[in-house]
């Protein structure tokens, strides 16, 4: 990966993680992903995302949305 790679990985994934930190009452998943599908994400991708920041303990998904919940008593 190219250092202009990972800085526009790092970008995509913090854009991502503010949004979901954002959404105080859960973030739809649905409307998150057509968002980012215009700028060229695959389901795949975002998919891969979520169950990411799903299994390190970030989010907690809900009937398609997202929580934040690092940093949260839980």
């Amino acid at each position: 990966m190219t250092p202009e790679q990972e800085k526009a990985a790092k970008e995509v994934l913090g854009v991502i993680a503010d949004t979901i930190k954002e959404a105080k009452d859960g973030c739809p998943l649905g409307p998150l992903y057509a968002a980012l599908m215009t700028r060229g994400m695959t389901y795949e991708t975002f998919n891969s995302i979520i169950r990411t920041f799903e299994q390190v303990g970030f989010i907690k998904v809900r009937h398609h949305c997202a929580y934040w919940v690092a940093g949260r008593l839980q």
